[in-house]
């Protein structure tokens, strides 16, 4: 389930509790607590292992013109999809989305397939996936990671039990 769907069953009262990664920080949204495990921004091109990219230190965005951009179509998380258009045309680069996946596996397999690229987190720096390496884009880093959401005004024991789990564990912050 996609952290949008996640976000959408909390509001609801399909779930209680989730875990979801992505841009998504819902501190403004009166019924959704939530607060960050982990933080891996995304900083790096995931680019073809046989690429004339794939050896370099780091890479400037206006590099990737003219690589192929593999991205999720804006329908599906439109304030991310506008984030990271913007935060790359802030770096020189307007990145023409030319081929679409849904989640990341889709899109690293498009990427690796293709000789085109995708954006990833610091942390697949080194764990790319197969066929692909994670190259830094110069002064690129969106704020991205994973997150343990709930509603604010839940009072199942159930719940409670799993933040204070969390909690305890120092896996959480106060939200």
């Amino acid at each position: 389930m996609s952290t949008a769907a996640q976000l959408d069953a909390l509001r609801t009262g399909i779930i209680d509790v989730a875990i979801g990664g992505g841009h998504i920080a819902p501190t403004d949204d009166p019924i959704i607590a939530s607060v960050a495990l982990v933080d891996d921004p995304l900083e790096i091109a995931l680019v073809s292992a046989a690429g004339p990219l794939a050896s370099r230190a780091w890479i400037k965005a206006t590099e990737l013109r003219d690589v192929p951009f593999a991205f999720i179509a804006r329908r599906f998380a439109p304030r991310m999809y506008d984030q990271v258009i913007q935060t790359l045309v802030d770096l020189g680069l307007v990145p023409s989305v030319t081929l679409t996946g849904v989640g990341p596996r889709p899109l690293w397999r498009i990427a690796a397939d293709s000789g085109g690229w995708t954006l990833g987190t610091r942390s697949l720096r080194t764990a790319a996936p197969p066929g692909l390496v994670g190259v830094p884009i110069e002064g690129l880093s969106i704020p991205w990671g994973v997150r343990l959401m709930w509603r604010r005004e839940t009072s199942a024991h159930a719940v409670q039990q799993v933040l204070e789990l969390f909690r305890r564990n120092r896996l959480a912050d106060t939200a």
